[in-house]
């Protein structure tokens, strides 16, 4: 992981406080070649440190954490970095989820599941901060997600 990436890469930061699921995301990302993984954390509370002193473009997270949850973490990272697009992990999909994260500023959900869908192409170009959800075939796909 870099923190000086090239121009044309999107630069991602990951937060996930499952180790495995953390892990996968961490793989995922690093075989696509413009985006460049920034950073990879179980803490919430490191990711927002490094998001207050580096260029992220986009921030992904899962929406249910121990410490702080996807939601507030939206919050505290759009509060701090207004331009870091935000997108929140899921297995669960409710209503008040996605109404809570949109809500707080999020540019839309992941689902976890088993399809295996381009993921990165929800990194790559984020929707629009509008009040809606990606499309399902833009979940992430893996079964330990």
């Amino acid at each position: 992981m870099s923190s000086q990436i090239p121009p044309d890469c999107v630069g991602v930061a990951l937060v996930d406080d499952d180790a495995m699921a953390l892990a996968h995301l961490e793989s995922y990302f690093s075989g696509v070649e413009d985006l460049s993984v920034l950073l990879a954390t179980r803490s919430t509370h490191e990711a927002l440190r490094f998001v207050q002193s580096h260029q992220v473009d986009v921030l992904i997270t899962d929406v249910h954490m121990e410490n702080m949850d996807g939601v507030e973490m939206t919050r505290e990272v759009l509060r701090s970095s207004p331009p870091t697009r935000v997108i929140l992990l899921t297995t669960i999909d409710t209503d008040e989820d996605l109404l809570q994260g949109l809500g707080a500023g999020a540019s839309g959900f992941l689902r976890c599941g088993r399809e295996r869908p381009p993921l990165g192409e929800g990194a790559r170009r984020p929707p629009p901060p509008v009040r809606g959800c990606l499309e399902p075939q833009d979940s992430l796909a893996a079964d330990h997600c």
